[in-house]
């Protein structure tokens, strides 16, 4: 399944781990250049951050549980799925704002129709209320990864600690 040109499939993580690596290092590299978006865009760094740690998290979870423990975790695979459709959704529209953002500053020459320099194009284009919304929305599905991942590991010491006790 491809969700605004990122594929998600189910287990494979690679390309949502690459989006939020993008989404990074295009950050980095503007925070470096134009101070005035640095606070917004340093909180959208740490979430992606924290969402590309929570996504392998889960993912390593149900990639190395036997098909005996499984069934636990049918619900959680099914909101799992929807969380990495709703992020790659949002990594894509960060993408999207954030390599315009690049190209603009990586563009030598003024705006030709209005005669403007780089950094009033930058202003002019970033758009802070988007990305404060973005970020929202990415802090949500973090959160809901971050309670699945919780669920997730409660469930799996469970489940070891009954299959300790029940071959004693």
């Amino acid at each position: 399944m491809e969700i605004a040109g990122i594929p998600v499939t189910v287990g494979a993580l690679g390309s949502l781990l690459s989006a939020c690596y993008s989404v990074v290092q295009g950050i980095n590299t503007l925070r470096q250049k134009y101070k005035f978006m640095a606070v917004t865009l340093i909180s959208i760094l740490n979430t992606c951050n924290g969402t590309r740690l929570v996504l392998g998290q889960v993912d390593k979870i149900f990639a190395s549980n036997s098909s005996a423990t499984q069934h636990l975790f049918k619900q959680h695979r099914e909101i799992f799925e929807g969380i990495k459709i709703g992020c790659a959704m949002t990594l894509s529209l960060l993408e999207t704002h954030v390599q315009i953002l690049l190209d603009v500053a990586g563009s030598d020459g003024p705006l030709a129709a209005q005669n403007l320099g780089k950094l009033e194009r930058i202003k002019a284009l970033y758009n802070e209320s988007d990305m404060r919304v973005l970020h929202e929305q990415l802090k949500d599905q973090n959160a809901t990864l971050n309670q699945i991942l919780t669920v997730l590991q409660r469930l799996v010491l469970c489940n070891e600690q009954t299959m300790g006790i029940s071959t004693k």
